[in-house]
């Protein structure tokens, strides 16, 4: 496949809006590997499922709670995870 045809299959990046709400004592199941998969609801309706270690840079110590904006690139790959502002 060319190079060409790459681009032209790929989509365009995707700002969505997440709530996620995890408690401390839940996340810790995916910081011990046990679940690796987070899924939450964006705003629009649409069900995200994300590797848990891209939270890990958002936890303290009462977990995970929060909006935070999701940017996915043109092949639904994660890019960045940031909390509103």
């Amino acid at each position: 496949m060319s190079e060409k045809s790459v681009r032209q299959k790929a989509g365009r990046e995707q700002i969505i809006r997440l709530q996620i709400t995890i408690p401390a004592h839940r996340y810790l199941a995916y910081y011990k590997g046990e679940a690796n998969t987070v899924v939450a609801r964006a705003s629009d309706g649409r069900v995200i499922h994300l590797p848990a270690e891209v939270l890990r840079p958002l936890l303290n110590h009462e977990g995970i709670d929060g909006e935070f904006i999701l940017r996915i690139d043109g092949n639904d790959k994660f890019v960045s995870l940031v909390p509103v502002s």
